[in-house]
């Protein structure tokens, strides 16, 4: 997973992403994206822009 976020974080200026079934949030810094991902596990990358 770790591999995947350092690809992310290259590639992102913006990154939308699915926390449970009924929640979306943009986010524009990686570092945030491994702090959701501690909280939540089963967060899904919706896109990467």
């Amino acid at each position: 997973m770790k591999n995947e976020i350092k690809k992310l974080a290259d590639a992102a200026k913006k990154i939308v992403v699915r926390l449970d079934k009924r929640t979306v949030i943009t986010l524009k810094n990686i570092e945030k994206l491994e702090i959701w991902l501690e909280r939540y596990p089963k967060l899904e990358v919706i896109t990467v822009e």
